[in-house]
């Protein structure tokens, strides 16, 4: 399972800040043991990614808001810089 297919599930709103280990977890005890499942630290709980990582807690409310936040400070620096 990727993170996207975790997205899939709950697009709108995500599945809760912190909720990245227990889902993950749960998706690691599901694959086959030829795949490595049940090796320790086999699947991380980082997407390596800041905006995946707010897709998936958060939903696309949350990278809206992020993605907002953002651009607003980058605007922000770049008007004082004027």
């Amino acid at each position: 399972m990727t993170h996207m297919s975790f997205v899939q599930q709950a697009p709108i709103f995500g599945h809760g800040a912190g909720s990245t280990r227990d889902e993950l977890a749960s998706a690691e005890q599901s694959l086959p043991p030829m795949l490595a499942a049940g090796v320790d630290g086999f699947i991380t709980i980082d997407p390596h990614s800041s905006i995946l990582a707010t897709l998936f807690e958060q939903g696309i409310v949350g990278l809206a808001l992020m993605l907002s936040a953002v651009g607003w400070a980058i605007w922000s620096v770049l008007g004082a810089c004027r």
